[in-house]
């Protein structure tokens, strides 16, 4: 994706203001100013406004034509982006380092010299005083470089956004390979109050980015105005135009290939977690009607909210779990206003599962560990019931599946749960209630189930178990699983592993109609049964048309594993979000010049210690 550019961490803040097609008010920016368009009388693009905002954060390199004990003078300048105040950096190069196999060259090692603040500026050529200096001294020859790591950034939008235009913007900052995205947030504008310095100080941000759009009479028309701030609240740039919001506006590429393919959505925030995230469930587990987030790392349950764009940690446990985490759920079984999290772990040839809770004043386990492993189930009337099963003797799961609930302050089973034959395992279905007819003609909400089976294929059933439809391709793709090393399982072909499938949303469509939600992780290869390694996710919405399932929308292209995935109200803005966490793990690189065939992208995706929790919109089509 190229080099990164050296401009100290921070955040960028957008607050995109779009009006519906009937408004004739411009929006305002969030400093409380309304951009001037009296100016844009020629139709001009995103792409073209973006690029005079990547041209504040340049890329360039050269050599070093002078240099004296204070001094150094190099052969590029303003055409290269440079200009007054920037810092360049100043590197020497050294041995080649070559590919283990073709023995190309793939670049060189290089020391770091120190570097330079500019204060004279020509076309092509720039000086200024040393700064920084890590060796004896800088001699003609040495390399000048701009770039050598990511700028941090935080993009949030509020109001009625124009969402191409939007959308738009966030990809070319992002595919630019100058910035590190963290966060993404809808604010209102009056949240804001107009302190720039403010924000910017509260965000750790030293750039702040306001976007304001206004419709015109014509619908692919869009008054912009992108101003780019100082941390202290100094303007540095601004531009306004009237933007053909249809040109260039879908062709988001990375590396050759759609980010979105069909849908032409993005997501619109990421964190990067300091840690490898094997699942996550989402509710209101501290009572106060907001979104919280339990994050498993394999061996902890951590806990965040997201508020205004920023990751909050507001509990972790204080010591690692001795078993595996294998799926974390999130529910108000007791009824007491608090969700409870139902914490599923393995580990020692058992289950030794257990249940965390908010009683008001702190987190606390308040039942377990337990044999148990729990899944809580959706049901078509909207409430939800908690599911619970055991390890088998025979096989990974033992097949009877009980509803469970809490009696007295105690977790006690209510009895036998009634699925179709064919699902033995609490795991990786859901139920969808279509409109049928019971037994005496009446009208009726009829169960079905849909279902991926051990083959990673979408079956719907109904409740005696008959097969009503089977996808043509796979779906699912999880390789979550525990082991059960018992002797009466060692025969040939015995699969001793318990899969802990992902999970099957069902949620209402805008249009009332019921969507049933999917993942599926890419397998790129199969050769070993217990190890697959994965060139991305995707996300697919379907709805039953009396027949089968019906595709309405996509979500393509996601980068890594996808881990687990929760829809709702992440940001506690009133709007649902999809929210899904990734794991780069086995990741694989397109295939290029220096590597035809593709492979792991690098050794330390191969052993990837960081997850990243991404939030995108939820497609209308």
């Amino acid at each position: 994706m190229g080099k990164f550019l050296v401009v100290p961490a921070m955040f960028v803040f957008i607050v995109v203001n779009a009006a519906c097609a009937m408004a004739v008010q411009p929006s305002t920016a969030p400093n409380g100013k309304t951009p001037s368009f009296a100016s844009a009388t020629t139709v001009d693009t995103v792409d073209r406004m973006a690029g005079e905002v990547l041209d504040r954060f340049p890329r360039a390199e050269g050599k070093v034509t002078a240099a004296d004990e204070k001094t150094v003078t190099v052969n590029i300048g303003a055409k290269d982006g440079l200009f007054k105040g920037i810092e360049v950096h100043l590197f020497r190069p050294g041995k080649p380092i070559f590919h283990p196999i073709t023995k190309a060259i793939l670049g060189y090692r290089e020391t770091s010299l120190g570097s330079f603040i500019v204060d004279k500026l020509g076309a092509h050529e720039a000086s200024g005083r040393i700064t920084k200096l890590l060796v004896t001294r800088i001699i003609p020859g040495d390399t000048a470089r701009l770039s050598t790591r990511k700028a941090r950034l935080l993009f949030v939008s509020g109001g009625d956004v124009n969402e191409p235009v939007k959308d738009r913007l966030l990809h070319i900052l992002r595919a630019s390979g100058r910035f590190e995205m963290p966060g993404v947030k809808d604010l209102p504008t009056p949240a804001v109050k107009g302190d720039i310095a403010g924000l910017a100080k509260a965000s750790g941000a030293q750039y702040v980015l306001t976007l304001a759009t206004s419709p015109t009479k014509r619908p692919d028309r869009t008054k912009v105005g992108i101003v780019l701030y100082a941390s202290d609240g100094t303007e540095t740039e601004n531009l306004s135009s009237l933007v053909d919001s249809t040109s260039s506006v879908y062709k988001a590429e990375e590396m050759g290939i759609p980010l979105v393919i069909e849908e032409r959505r993005d997501f619109f925030y990421m964190d990067e977690l300091p840690y490898r995230a094997e699942h996550f469930a989402a509710g209101n587990i501290m009572g106060d009607g907001k979104t919280e987030l339990a994050i498993s790392t394999g061996d902890r349950i951590i806990i965040y909210r997201l508020e205004k764009g920023v990751l909050h940690e507001l509990w972790r446990e204080p010591e690692a779990h001795p078993a595996a985490q294998l799926d974390v759920e999130c529910a108000d079984i007791d009824g007491d206003g608090r969700d409870e999290l139902y914490v599923t772990a393995y580990g020692q040839g058992r289950a030794q599962s257990y249940i965390i809770k908010y009683d008001g004043k702190d987190f606390r386990k308040v039942y377990g560990p337990s044999p148990v492993l729990f899944r809580v189930l959706d049901m078509p009337d909207g409430k939800k019931k908690l599911l619970t099963t055991t390890v088998g003797m025979e096989s990974p799961y033992s097949g009877i599946i009980y509803q469970s609930e809490w009696k007295n302050g105690r977790l006690v089973r209510k009895g036998r749960f009634k699925l179709p034959s064919r699902i033995q395992d609490p795991y990786g279905f859901a139920i969808l209630g279509v409109p049928g007819k019971n037994k005496l003609g009446k009208k009726t909400t009829v169960p079905l189930y849909v279902w991926v089976n051990d083959n990673d294929y979408v079956e719907v059933l109904d409740h005696n178990g008959k097969k009503l439809w089977e996808s043509n391709e796979r779906y699912g793709g999880y390789d979550n699983f525990f082991e059960v090393k018992r002797k009466s399982m060692m025969f040939a072909g015995a699969d001793d592993r318990g899969k802990i499938k992902g999970r099957v949303i069902v949620r209402t469509g805008p249009e009332g109609e019921k969507e049933v939600v999917i993942t599926k992780n890419n397998a790129s290869t199969n050769i070993i049964r217990r190890w697959h390694g994965y060139s991305g996710a995707e996300i697919y919405s379907f709805v039953w048309d009396g027949k089968g399932l019906e595709q309405k929308w996509s979500v393509k292209n996601i980068g890594g594993y996808l881990a687990d995935i929760y829809m709702g109200d992440v940001l506690n803005d009133g709007r649902d979000e999809i929210a899904i966490i990734t794991d780069p793990t086995f990741e694989l690189e397109h295939k290029s010049r220096l590597n035809p065939m593709g492979g792991v992208s690098s050794m330390t995706n191969g052993i990837a210690s960081r997850a990243k929790l991404l939030l995108y919109k939820i497609p209308q089509r």
